[in-house]
C-alpha cells in the first residue's frame, strides 16, 4: 500500500512539476514575446525617428537652395543696373552663381534618394528656368546702357522671380510629400515654408524700385502696385508665423529671432523702402544706387534666413533627442523582460495569476495609445493594488493624448482660416484652387478679386482697430451675398477672393455689381463712435484653362477698377 501510495505521490509530484515547468515555459514564453513588442516598438520609433531626420536634412537642403536663388537676384540687379558692369559686380554675380549652382548638385543628391522620378523632372524644370533667366540678365547687362530700359531691366528682374518660383513649387511638393510620411516635423515644415514664402515677397517688394532706381527715373504705378501688393502679402505671411506650435513654445531663442526679423526687416528694412518710394515718386532724384540699395535691403533679410535656420536646427535636435530615447527605452526594455523572466522561474503562479495578465493588458493599452485607439475596458478587481498607478497613468496619457489631437486638429483648422475675418486663408485657398485644377473645374470656374478702396487711409486715419473691423465687415457682408457653396478668401490685408463655380462671366459680374452696391450702400458705423463710408474696387475674370491664367485675368480687370476711380466693377475682356 505504501508502495502504491509513495508512486502516486511521485506521479502527482510529477504532474505538478510538469505542470510548474508548462507554466513556466508559457510565462517564459509570454514575457519575451512581451519584451519583442515593446523592443520592436522602440526600435520602431528609433527607425522613424532617424528617418525623420534625414528626411528634414534633405528638406533643409531644398530650403538652402530656394534661398541661394532668391539670393542670387540682388547681384543679378546690380549687373543689369550698372552702364557698364565693373569686374567686383562681375565677380559677384559669379560667386553666388557658383553658390546657386553647389546647392543644386546637393538638391539632386537630396531628390536622388527618393524613387519618385516626379521630383528629379521638377528639379530639372526648375532648372531650366533658372538658365533662361541667367541668360536675360546675361543679354541685359551686355546691352549698352543706353539701350536699357525700364522694361528690359523688369524682364530680367521677372526671370529671376520665375526661376525662384519654380523651385519653391518643387519645396511645396516636397513639404506635403514629407508631412504625410512624418507627422511631428509639421511646425518645422510649416515654419520653414511661411518664413520661405515671406523671404520671397521680401525680396518681390524691394525689386519693384530696382529698375526706377538703375535709371533714376520716377517710379511707375505698376511698381508701385506690386510693391503695396507685396507688403500685404508679407503682412499675412508674417501672421502665420504667430501661429503656436510646440517649437516656438519651447525654445525662447527662436522668439528672439523672430523678434530680430521683426526689427530689422519689417521695422528698419521696409522703412528703408518707404525713404526710397518716397524720392521715387517726384523727380526721380534717388539718394542711393541700386547697388547700395540692394546692400542695405538684403542686410535687413539675414535674419529671416537665421530664423528658418533655427526653426530647423530646433526640430533636429527634438528629433535626435527622440531617436537616442527610443534606442535607450529598447535597451530598457529588454533588460526589464530578461529579469522578469529570471524572477517568473521562481515565482511563475504568482506573475501567471497576478502579474502577467495585467502586464499584457498594460502592453496592449499602450498600442492602443500608439495606434491612437483609446485603451478597452478591463478588470481592475483581478489586479494586484501595486498595478493601480499603472493604469491611472495610461489613462492619464490616454486623456492627454486626446487633447493633444484635439489640439492637432484645431491648429490644423487655423492653419486654413484667417484670423480675423473667420474666412479661408490663402493657403486653403489654394487647397481649393488644387482641387479645382485636379478635377478639371478651372475652366468653369469664375474669380473675383476685391480690394477695398483707400484701406490704409481708414488704418491711418482711425487706427488698426478700425481696419479690422472694416475687414470683417466687408468679410460678412460678402459671405451673405453668394451662394454656400462659393469659397470666400482673404487673399491679403486688404485684398479678398471668390470663387464661383458652373457659372458665366455675366453671372459673376453681376455677384460683383451686386457686392459693390452693398458695401457702399451706406457708410459703416465704427466702434468709436465715428463712420466711414467703404467701398471697394472688383475684377472678375472667367474662361481661363489655368489657375495663373484665371488670376491674372481678375487681377488686370481688377488693376482696370482702381485706375479708372475705384469703387467699380471691371470684367476681363480680352485685350
Amino acid at each position: 500500500m505504501s508502495v502504491a501510495t509513495d508512486h502516486e505521490g511521485a506521479l502527482a509530484a510529477l504532474r505538478i512539476e510538469r505542470r510548474f515547468r508548462l507554466a513556466a515555459g508559457i510565462a517564459i514564453a509570454c514575457l519575451f514575446v512581451l519584451g519583442v513588442a515593446l523592443t520592436a516598438q522602440s526600435h520602431q520609433r528609433f527607425r522613424r525617428a532617424a528617418s525623420s531626420i534625414l528626411d528634414l536634412k534633405d528638406f533643409r537642403v531644398l530650403l538652402d537652395v530656394a534661398n541661394r536663388i532668391a539670393a542670387e537676384s540682388s547681384p543679378a540687379h546690380n549687373a543689369m543696373a550698372e552702364p557698364v558692369p565693373t569686374a567686383e559686380v562681375r565677380a559677384a554675380l559669379d560667386q553666388v552663381r557658383a553658390h546657386v549652382d553647389k546647392g543644386l548638385a546637393h538638391a539632386r543628391d537630396a531628390i536622388d534618394r527618393d524613387p519618385h522620378e516626379g521630383w528629379r523632372i521638377s528639379l530639372r524644370a526648375a532648372e531650366t528656368d533658372l538658365a533662361v533667366a541667367r541668360r536675360l540678365v546675361d543679354e541685359i547687362r551686355a546691352a549698352p546702357a543706353d539701350t536699357r530700359t525700364l522694361a528690359s531691366i523688369e524682364v530680367g528682374i521677372q526671370g529671376m522671380f520665375r526661376a525662384g518660383d519654380s523651385f519653391r513649387d518643387l519645396v511645396r511638393h516636397r513639404a506635403s510629400h514629407l508631412l504625410q510620411a512624418h507627422e511631428d516635423l509639421f511646425p518645422a515644415i510649416f515654419m520653414g515654408m511661411a518664413l520661405l514664402e515671406f523671404r520671397d515677397h521680401a525680396g518681390r517688394s524691394a525689386a519693384s524700385l530696382v529698375g526706377p532706381l538703375a535709371l533714376r527715373q520716377p517710379i511707375p504705378l505698376q511698381n508701385l502696385a506690386a510693391l503695396r501688393r507685396a507688403e500685404g502679402r508679407l503682412a499675412g505671411l508674417w501672421n502665420l508665423t504667430e501661429v503656436p506650435n510646440a517649437l516656438l513654445d519651447s525654445q525662447p531663442g527662436l522668439r528672439r529671432l523672430r523678434q530680430e526679423t521683426e526689427q530689422k526687416f519689417l521695422g528698419e528694412g521696409l522703412a528703408f523702402v518707404g525713404a526710397i518710394v518716397d524720392e521715387g515718386r517726384g523727380s526721380g532724384e534717388y539718394s542711393v544706387d541700386v547697388t547700395e540699395y540692394t546692400r542695405r535691403i538684403v542686410e535687413t533679410f539675414q535674419p529671416i534666413l537665421r530664423l528658418q535656420g533655427a526653426t530647423i536646427d530646433a526640430a533636429e535636435a527634438k528629433l535626435a533627442r527622440k531617436r537616442d530615447l527610443a534606442l535607450l527605452m529598447a535597451g530598457l526594455t529588454m533588460s526589464v523582460v530578461l529579469g522578469l523572466v529570471i524572477v517568473a522561474v521562481g515565482a511563475i503562479l504568482y506573475v501567471q495569476r497576478r502579474l502577467l495578465k495585467p502586464l499584457i493588458q498594460a502592453r496592449d493599452d499602450v498600442v492602443a495609445l500608439a495606434h491612437e485607439r483609446s485603451p478597452a475596458g478591463r478588470d481592475a478587481a483581478s489586479y494586484a493594488r501595486e498595478f493601480s498607478d499603472l493604469f491611472d497613468a495610461i489613462d492619464v496619457l490616454d486623456a492627454h493624448l486626446q487633447e493633444r489631437r484635439a489640439m492637432t486638429r484645431e491648429l490644423r483648422r487655423a492653419a486654413l482660416v484667417d484670423g480675423l475675418t473667420g474666412l479661408m486663408n490663402r493657403r486653403a485657398l489654394e487647397d481649393e484652387i488644387a482641387r479645382l485644377a485636379k478635377a478639371d473645374l478651372i475652366g468653369k470656374t469664375c474669380l473675383i478679386l476685391i480690394d477695398v478702396d483707400n484701406f490704409k487711409t481708414i488704418n491711418d486715419r482711425f487706427g488698426h482697430a478700425a481696419g479690422d473691423q472694416v475687414a470683417r465687415w466687408v468679410a460678412v457682408q460678402i459671405r451673405s451675398r453668394v451662394r454656400a457653396s462659393d469659397k470666400v478668401a482673404r487673399f491679403g490685408g486688404d485684398e479678398f477672393a471668390v470663387l464661383i463655380g458652373d457659372a458665366s462671366l455675366a453671372d459673376a459680374a453681376a455677384v460683383a455689381e451686386d457686392l459693390c452696391r452693398t458695401l457702399s450702400a451706406a457708410p459703416l458705423d465704427l466702434s468709436g463712435g465715428q463712420e466711414v463710408r467703404v467701398t471697394a474696387s472688383f475684377g472678375v475674370g472667367s474662361d481661363a484653362a489655368t489657375w495663373e491664367d484665371l488670376l491674372e485675368r481678375a487681377d488686370s480687370a481688377l488693376y482696370r477698377s482702381k485706375n479708372e476711380g475705384r469703387n467699380r466693377v471691371r470684367v476681363w475682356s480680352g485685350s
